[in-house]
């Protein structure tokens, strides 16, 4: 059992912190102090492992008699807590003696991970969340993930699961607590050195518990040693950024109204007029490694529309659009020209049944793909930070129009 002291001089923060800690993690012993005068006085044969400290409720004094714990209990990792998260803070902190600092903005997620990741040792002690268990999902809990994210407001589609779950058989983790599924996760490997990770979900009511930080590591170490891609919120890019993700650029969703003229474009054709192999050539400009079991997938999906444009003979461009939870989305839009990007788009947009919401999800840097989204009088909806954990690809992005998909790029 790992004993771990905890610092805090307001009763009620200690009672809290005590009551998180008996709730999240097995096996641990904890003793509490209300002040550093109190721990010191603890029996150096406690063998603590853990000291978690207050830091913005040490006074001037007391900042001087840290080092006394790391004398006393010299075996113990010192994690201070502070909302004071500036770098000449965390300096003195870490002069002072602290080993980790923990961020009170995001105390929970940051502490569960310290804890488990620094504490587990190599003499039978262990720390681990109870009753937690993260494994690969069946094909039928990949509905979950998607019911999830609808309710997250990301609008999927009504068939995507199929597709999702062919690209990657074994990229798509479930967290179950007590056997109740509460946290997702998808790493859909690409090819053999790209990936890609989404559905990153922790229903709410288990939020800040240090479940979506475990999710999240066993995701990651499926990943490894590949570049890792994801869409995150705009919100979560200073954490995402802690996991090693630099930005590369934003994706804005847009939303329109299906209909309008229907236009006959000589140039455009139904995909099913294109064989297979002409259409996976194309596509693999537009993405950083092979996707074929995806894109075959993706573009037979039930209730879709897929459209390609033919210049002597060759694909100069494709698009499908898809009934979703809400309208239709039209995704991917790759086009070697704006003109071929609109005509596509148009034809797309006029396929399908009139006056429906329609979503186009567009990079930032594509500034043909912005002016195709204002000549529709298209609005923006919300914002994605696209990240990569490696070089970002060599992608033609002024020819990207419309992102396949959010949750698996």
């Amino acid at each position: 059992m790992i004993t771990l002291i905890l610092i805090e001089p307001t009763p009620v923060l200690r009672q809290s912190l005590r009551s998180w800690l008996e709730a999240n993690f097995a096996p641990c012993a904890i003793l509490e102090a209300e002040n550093i005068s109190a721990a010191l006085e603890i029996s150096p044969e406690e063998n603590p492992r853990v000291i978690l400290l207050d830091l913005d409720m040490l006074s001037e004094a007391e900042w001087i008699s840290v080092p006394q714990l790391a004398r006393r209990f010299p075996q113990a990792e010192m994690i201070g807590m502070g909302l004071d998260d500036t770098p000449q803070h965390r300096q003195r902190a870490e002069s002072a003696g602290i080993t980790v600092f923990v961020s009170k903005s995001q105390l929970h997620n940051e502490l569960a991970s310290t804890l488990l990741a620094k504490l587990n040792d190599t003499r039978g002690n262990s720390m681990t969340l109870k009753n937690y268990v993260i494994r690969t999902m069946s094909r039928a809990e990949v509905n979950l993930a998607v019911d999830w994210a609808a309710a997250e407001g990301w609008n999927p589609g009504l068939y995507d699961a199929d597709c999702f779950y062919a690209a990657d058989l074994r990229g798509f983790l479930v967290g179950e607590l007590d056997g109740e599924p509460i946290a997702s996760i998808s790493v859909v490997k690409y090819g053999g050195a790209f990936g890609f990770l989404g559905f990153y979900i922790v229903k709410p009511e288990h939020r800040g518990k240090g479940y979506g930080i475990q999710i999240w590591k066993e995701g990651m170490k499926y990943l490894s040693g590949r570049n890792i891609g994801l869409d995150g919120v705009l919100a979560q890019q200073e954490n995402y950024k802690k996991s090693g993700f630099k930005l590369a650029y934003r994706n804005i969703r847009y939303e329109g109204i299906s209909g309008g003229e229907t236009i006959k474009y000589p140039n455009i054709v139904s995909l099913s007029q294109i064989t297979f192999d002409m259409l996976a050539q194309y596509d693999q400009k537009f993405f950083p490694d092979d996707r074929k079991k995806f894109l075959k997938a993706w573009v037979s999906q039930s209730g879709s529309i897929t459209l390609g444009a033919l210049s002597d003979e060759k694909l100069s461009g494709y698009g499908m659009i898809r009934a979703c939870r809400a309208g239709y989305k039209i995704g991917p839009l790759f086009a070697d020209t704006p003109e071929y990007a609109e005509a596509i788009f148009n034809s797309l947009k006029s396929s399908v049944a009139p006056g429906m919401p329609i979503y186009l999800d567009v990079p930032e840097v594509n500034l043909a793909a912005l002016a195709l989204t204002e000549k529709y009088g298209m609005k923006l909806v919300f914002e994605t930070a696209r990240m990569y954990t490696g070089d970002f690809p060599d992608l033609p992005l002024n020819k990207i129009f419309g992102v396949t998909t959010f949750e698996l790029g």
